[in-house]
């Protein structure tokens, strides 16, 4: 078995997990999408929503009653810092039903 000397181990990277800063700006824009539709969009008549963030980009799922209400939600996403698409798959309920 070959070892390394203690003079070069200390010269290699250390062993730990590396934190992929992309994957903690997904995280922070989940929690305030949570917040978001837990906090405002439930007070409205939005319907349900789903949402997947990978990488900045937000794609949207679910039904969402009228076209206004559509508009209002995509622009508020779209206006959250760090979010740098959003990719809408939501279906109107009249098409839905």
């Amino acid at each position: 078995m070959f070892h390394l000397p203690k003079r070069v181990l200390r010269f290699l990277p250390e062993r730990r997990k590396m934190v992929d800063p992309a994957s903690d700006r997904d995280r922070r824009i989940a929690r305030r999408l949570q917040d978001l539709f837990e906090r405002e969009l439930a007070l409205s008549e939005v319907g349900s929503l789903q949402f997947f963030v990978h990488k900045g980009s937000v794609v949207l799922k679910g039904v969402i009653p009228e076209a206004i209400e559509r508009q209002n939600v995509l622009d508020v996403i779209e206006s959250l810092p760090e979010v740098r698409r959003v990719v809408d798959h939501l279906e109107s309920a009249r098409r839905a039903a």
